[in-house]
């Protein structure tokens, strides 16, 4: 019998790189958007901005990372919609906190 592999497009260092920088990000209470990740990228690993563009959407594409549109509510950035990226799994526990609301 033929076992069946899932073929990834995203390089899996940048991958680990990218989690641990949504991590981070995610830690320090703020939407891990791109510009976040980025600069990140480019300070800690030395990854171009437009090489961490693409492994980002490569990695979304991949199901590795969740992309969602999240809307700012503290600073400069209250009420404006961003692209917000998670760690998959995240999003569950953030919905099942938010559960005791409903």
């Amino acid at each position: 019998m033929a076992r069946l592999t899932k073929r990834r497009q995203a390089d899996t260092k940048a991958i680990q790189h990218l989690w641990a920088a949504i991590e981070i990000i995610r830690n320090q209470k703020q939407i891990a958007n791109i510009d976040r990740i980025t600069k990140y990228m480019s300070r800690v690993h030395g990854m171009h901005p437009k090489e961490t563009t693409r492994q980002l959407s490569l990695a979304v594409k991949d199901g590795l990372i969740v992309e969602t549109l999240t809307v700012g509510c503290k600073g400069s950035k209250a009420g404006i919609e961003q692209e917000g990226y998670w760690l998959p799994g995240d999003e569950i526990e953030l919905f099942s906190n938010l559960s005791f609301l409903l």
